[in-house]
């Protein structure tokens, strides 16, 4: 079976049970409300899910670490929903040999990872 693969929120999810969206952003700090926003109007397609703020939430914790933590210049977000089943993965092309980079004032910030799976752990189904 053929899936569709689209950019844009025209698919609605009655008509498909398997839809996969992707969309590349520039790996700058305006992509996170960007992405955000992106991935907000393609799940809210055919009624938004319950779950659609804690998979924005996520979302947003996710494409800032790869924007902040990797040589990448750009960062891809792929959506996949089935049903009322959503996975959302997220890609950079940094080097695999490159070390990490971490912001002079990471202390003082607050930790990705902690949200993450502050959210897995509450048992909504959501695998950091």
């Amino acid at each position: 079976m053929k899936r569709p693969l689209h950019d844009s929120p025209r698919v609605a999810f009655t008509n498909a049970p398997h839809v996969i969206w992707r969309k590349e952003f520039p790996a700058v700090e305006i992509s996170v409300p960007e992405a955000r926003a992106w991935a907000g109007s393609v799940l809210s397609v055919g009624g938004p899910p319950s779950f659609l703020d804690d998979v924005l939430l996520l979302l947003s914790e996710v494409v800032t670490n790869a924007i902040t933590h990797s040589d990448s210049r750009r960062v891809t977000v792929q959506i996949t929903r089935t049903g009322t089943t959503v996975q959302v993965e997220v890609t950079d092309a940094g080097s695999s040999t490159t070390a990490c980079r971490t912001r002079p004032d990471a202390r003082r910030r607050r930790r990705p990872g902690a949200v993450v799976g502050g959210i897995a752990r509450r048992g909504m189904g959501i695998l950091p």
